[in-house]
């Protein structure tokens, strides 16, 4: 069975469509599908970070992409994706593709296996069907997470005033063990660590991104935070057995 789902608009609306080839109910029942081949079930989604105010949305063509996530796993997954500053939750079963369009200045993405087996999961950013970056986990309810950089987007500006600089820091607030990750102006790395745990951020980056998965079973609260000169401006808990929480912030 082959089936596309289409969704638009990471800051506005979402519509979405399936199908699958010969179980339309409008079609003629005397037609039958000479197809006896069963493809790999595949998912294929286009995600906008531009809308147009009134006009109707055209189809989206190859031109239109900017970026594609694609995951790539046997079972059920869950995660997020941010393009310009904007987060959007995703998930789903298989090998699925995120078309980005518009023009966003970053792309980060991460999935996280729902199921304790050890098959791996890969989860990867692709550019003009090249991969740019790419990330993979055998580990049960394992995590995976790329980011990709548009340097010319990205880069500080030379003439910021340094006077009114703030001062950032990602914090993780959790009884058992968690690990996760920290995308700061594009670069990203790794974090883990056992209770409460602050990650001092230097400069004044134009995004953050940061994420923490909980290690167990527990229904214990992981909350993570991104703070700019000690007061909260994103924030996000989970409970779930593993569970995933992630905040992103954009100065722009």
């Amino acid at each position: 069975m082959k089936r596309r789902t289409f969704l638009t608009g990471m800051s506005g609306a979402i519509a979405t469509v399936a199908g699958c080839a010969g179980s339309d109910s409008s079609s003629n029942p005397t037609e039958q599908n000479a197809d006896t081949e069963t493809p790999t079930e595949t998912t294929t989604v286009a995600t906008t970070t531009e809308q147009p105010e009134t006009e109707t949305q055209a189809p989206t063509t190859a031109a239109d992409v900017a970026y594609e996530v694609k995951i790539i796993y046997d079972g059920e997954w869950q995660g997020s994706i941010n393009a310009g500053g904007t987060t959007k939750s995703i998930d789903g079963t298989g090998t699925t593709t995120y078309e980005i369009t518009g023009d966003p200045y970053l792309v980060s993405a991460n999935a996280q296996k729902k199921g304790s087996g050890n098959d791996e999961l890969t989860i990867q950013i692709l550019q003009g069907g090249e991969v740019i970056s790419e990330e993979s986990t055998t580990a049960e309810h394992g995590l995976a997470q790329v980011t990709s950089q548009d340097s010319a987007d990205i880069s500080g500006d030379s003439n910021e005033d340094t006077e009114t600089e703030s001062s950032f820091s990602f914090k993780v607030t959790y009884s058992g063990d968690w690990r996760g990750s920290l995308m700061v102006g594009g670069s990203s790395r790794s974090i883990d660590g056992s209770g409460d745990e602050s990650f001092s951020i230097d400069g004044s980056p134009n995004v953050i991104s940061g994420n923490a998965q909980k290690q167990d079973d527990s229904d214990d609260k992981l909350t993570v935070q991104i703070l700019e000169n000690g007061e909260v401006v994103k924030e996000s808990s989970t409970t779930a057995e593993y569970g995933l929480a992630q905040v992103s912030y954009s100065s722009f």
